[in-house]
């Protein structure tokens, strides 16, 4: 007997379960001299997506060895069958070992199975075959289907061609793997793409605009969406109008004049929500095929205030308002048809579990997810901003429902579809599934999409090729090789230029996830500056991409390609411009882990701080040698990592200074540095140093330490504060603990010209982040701290938004108790209040007289158990002659 060699591997199974399955050496041809030595089998009754599964084979086939094999209801002798089907055909004649296997299938997985009298392709529905036959050819052809299109399939060319026995049953990790491809229906290859990356085209109407048919592909028919609208029609509004919603003091329809929603219809009115189910009953007959419902609200955050509604207690969403109808039309749905699943979405102002009602049983719920970090896996501990997802989804799921999800958002992102989010968007879908999701659904714009009499942009999908097949991948098998899979499709997308690519994608990536930036839906472009805040990233990145401009040369596709990345560079982040609106606070990370002060910023939680690094000399021009500057907190120590460059010499020197602690280091060691450990580095043309200063108390999660940093050269100085003097705490800077600051621009360093807001000065500018009125003025020289301070010549007031007014998707942390701080001096009176919602919330003002020609630090507490909403404004009020005030800052207390 000939020795067989055995390779031995597990692949991931829904619900845990997977089966091992073996390649043992080559038995059986499929094709000779490119003749096929195989037919198709599809026996029995069949169904129409069997036939499409078979057909597809038999299409790949040919592109694998060039010929066409038959298909046939039953086998050929002297051929090998390749037999594809449903386990309950009667017809399907399996191995007993095949039998066994395909008891492990679950939802639309499948069994590949091969032996010496076939192979079976089976599923126990009629859509698992299809992903099978796909498997078949990505495990023996090398497949891959990276981006929509001819161009982006790829095959291994086998005139001849065996394979062994072979055995394997494939499960997807989430039932439910989508792509909302934004009302576009007519987007036969990225759909066609979605398919054989093992995806569901769910689409709300099967029969497309160019009369291609996904249902006979087995595809799930879905119905709903925002649909309050089209089961209460506004027409019965004169008729009835308490089904509609009252809305300060009178009801109004679902939609204004110009068609636009503007409310839900009321959320208790028996008589309105028997109507909608009424509705919806027929919307359910008229598609028996349906397998899911979706329910949403009218795409609006208006809802009822009648008495009833308000009995519902929401407070600050409506969360309970919104379960009240999604129950009625749940529980109506399941006496219309038990096994269709109504899909309710936590959208809006409803995100949150309701309070008040409590799901009907056996639906399942899709969180959308609007205001989470993509800068940021959702797992990550490190990001402040994803922690409430992390909560809510924990809250839902808690709830036990049939299903959870998430609807994601990365069409909506700033960088219209180039940001490098393919390691993120695998970690989360790692992170959804060990937490027990079944479902994921992302918006994306199609490759090929046509939607309303026009063609839709390829820019962001092209942007994105890598991002999208990685979802698609992951979707169906979260354990995945990162590093493998991205390998293998970066390595097929960009051919010949790829080695070049990689290196751009990879510093890009590090970059991006550096940057301390929070990206979320709706966020803008302006912000993508400071992913081209790392030392000498800009430079090695066009570097980069002539290289692989270089090494595409002569291949049509990859020099195009390459043109559109090169353009996107420059449009998304090389163009991107500092607005000099911006806080020139420094954000820092904390240390999770041990950091090893060896002169390298290697540990992982460097990767949480931003660089600082416009040094600029006592003449406001920037420094002739850049210095990058970075801090990191844990509860014992304050860390720094900086960068030098420009050769090294005995007349260059970093200074340091916060709260008495001076560290002054050159390339070669610490000349004054007291309490500061650490160890410089020296290269060719830059040396570089990571220190560690003990704390005398843990600086807590944003607040902030005052830092001066200077830097000597060639006897020239240069600071990060615009004044060019050594460093001292006069010329210091915010380093805050953490990614978010409680009051922006407290200490005024941040300052523009009057014509972008409110305030009046000698030198026309303003403090960025406050608004000024009455007499209060920016003032430069002789500050607490950096350079500038407000000084009151009169009576004026400051006060600057802390929170959203009427946000429905961010969560503001809510105080019990504050403490407002400022540095005063002069002669006057100085007060403080806070309003929470309307005139109606403001604090009591809490005032001090101020009499005292030097700065000095006073402090007002405020008591805010009594208000319900978290803070939305802060003022402060000045008044006298030549009353100034400095460093603003707010915290929290403990109850």
């Amino acid at each position: 007997m000939r020795m067989r060699f055995i390779r031995e591997f597990t692949v991931t199974a829904f619900f845990l379960l997977a089966a091992p399955y073996r390649i043992y050496s080559a038995d059986h041809v499929l094709a000779k001299d490119g003749v096929p030595n195989i037919c198709v089998v599809v026996p029995g009754k069949y169904s129409s997506v069997e036939l499409n599964a078979a057909e597809e084979f038999r299409n790949c086939f040919e592109s694998v060895s060039g010929a066409l094999p038959e298909l046939l209801r039953t086998p050929q002798p002297g051929l090998w069958p390749v037999t594809i089907g449903v386990i309950s055909n009667p017809a399907l004649k399996l191995p007993s070992g095949a039998r066994a296997m395909a008891e492990q299938i679950r939802h639309d997985g499948f069994l590949l199975y091969g032996d010496g009298s076939g192979f079976y392709i089976v599923s126990k529905i009629p859509r698992g075959t299809i992903y099978g036959v796909y498997e078949f050819f990505q495990r023996f052809a090398n497949a891959r289907w990276i981006f929509p299109g001819k161009n982006g399939e790829f095959y291994d060319r086998k005139k001849d061609w065996t394979i062994g026995d072979f055995r394997l049953v494939s499960n997807p990790g989430f039932q439910y793997r989508e792509f909302n491809l934004v009302s576009s229906y007519c987007a036969y290859d990225t759909m066609k793409w979605m398919l054989r990356n093992k995806m569901l085209v769910s689409v709300a109407k099967m029969k497309q605009g160019n009369n291609y048919d996904w249902a006979q592909w087995g595809q799930p028919l879905m119905i709903g969406g925002h649909i309050f609208s089209s089961l209460l029609d506004d027409a019965l509004f004169p008729a009835h109008p308490e089904y509609f919603a009252l809305v300060n003091g009178r009801r109004i329809p679902q939609k204004d004049a110009g068609r636009r929603w503007q409310a839900q219809p009321c959320s208790t009115n028996p008589q309105g929500l028997k109507a909608m189910g009424d509705a919806l009953e027929k919307m359910i007959r008229a598609n028996p095929a349906a397998e899911r419902l979706l329910i949403l609200n009218n795409d609006t955050g208006g809802w009822c205030e009648c008495g009833e509604c308000a009995k519902l207690g929401d407070s600050g969403n409506a969360a309970n308002r919104f379960w009240n109808i999604a129950n009625s039309l749940a529980a109506r749905a399941n006496e219309v048809k038990p096994e269709l699943l109504a899909d309710v979405h936590g959208y809006q102002n409803f995100q949150e579990p309701p309070s008040g009602v409590k799901p009907v049983s056996g639906a399942g719920v899709n969180i959308c997810v609007h205001h989470r970090c993509y800068v940021h896996s959702l797992g990550d501990p490190r990001c402040e901003y994803n922690a409430r997802y992390r909560d809510l989804l924990a809250a839902w799921r808690n709830l036990k429902l049939n299903s959870i999800g998430t609807y994601e958002y990365t069409n909506c992102l700033p960088g219209w579809g180039y940001l490098p989010l393919e390691r993120i968007l695998a970690q989360d879908i790692a992170w959804y599934h060990r937490a027990g999701h079944s479902k994921y659904t992302d918006e994306v714009l199609p490759l090929d999409g046509f939607s309303q009499g026009k063609t839709m942009p390829v820019t962001p999908y092209k942007g994105s090729i890598l991002a999208h097949y990685i979802q698609a991948v992951f979707l169906w098998n979260p354990d995945a090789d990162f590093d493998s899979v991205y390998e293998d499709a970066g390595s097929r997308l960009y051919g010949a230029a790829w080695p070049a690519m990689k290196e751009y994608r990879e510093l890009l990536r590090r970059c991006y996830e550096r940057s301390n930036l929070y990206l979320c839906y709706g966020s803008g472009n302006r912000m993508l500056w400071k992913v081209l805040e790392q030392p000498r990233a800009e430079e090695l990145l066009r570097r980069c991409l002539a290289e692989a401009e270089r090494l595409a040369a002569g291949n049509r596709f990859l020099e195009e390609h390459i043109a559109f990345e090169k353009q996107r560079f420059e449009d998304v982040f090389a163009k991107a411009k500092k607005d000099a609106a911006e806080t020139k606070s420094v954000f820092a990370g904390s240390a999770a882990g041990k950091i090893v002060l060896d002169g390298n910023d290697s540990e992982t939680d460097w990767g949480c701080s931003e660089y600082q690094h416009d040094f600029r000399t006592a003449d406001g021009k920037n420094a002739a040698e850049e210095t990058w500057v970075k801090f990191l907190f844990d509860d014992e120590k304050l860390y720094l990592y900086f960068e030098a460059y420009g050769v090294p010499s005995g007349e260059d020197s970093v200074k340091v200074v916060f709260a008495g602690n001076v560290l002054h280091v050159t390339p070669d060691g610490i000349p004054e540095g007291g309490i500061w450990k650490g160890r410089t580095l020296r290269g060719k043309n830059m040396w570089k140093g990571e220190f560690a200063c003990p704390l005398q108390k843990t600086v807590a999660p944003r607040s902030f330490l005052s830092v001066g940093v200077s830097r000597k050269r060639s006897g020239k100085m240069s600071s990060w504060n615009t004044c060019g003097n050594e460093a001292m705490p006069a010329n210091a800077r915010r380093v805050i603990r953490g990614t978010q600051e409680r009051l922006k621009n407290g200490d005024f360093e941040s300052v523009a010209p009057s014509e972008k807001g409110s305030g009046r000065n000698a030198e026309h500018l303003v403090p960025c982040a406050w608004a000024c009125s009455g007499k209060a003025e920016l003032v430069k020289g002789d500050a607490s701290s950096g350079e500038y301070y407000i000084r009151a010549a009169g009576s004026g007031v400051l006060y600057q938004a802390v929170g959203l007014s009427g946000q429905t998707y961010r969560a503001f942390p809510k105080y019990p108790r504050v403490r407002v701080s400022a540095d005063v001096r002069g002669k006057g009176r100085v007060a403080a209040s806070f309003r929470f919602s309307d005139r109606k919330t403001d604090t009591p003002p809490q005032s001090m007289e101020v009499d005292q020609p030097n700065w000095k630090r006073i402090e007002f507490d405020f008591d805010c158990r009594a208000y319900r909403f978290p803070i939305l404004y802060l003022f402060i009020s000045l008044s006298g002659s030549g009353v100034c005030i400095d460093n603003i800052d707010f915290e929290p207390m403990n109850p």
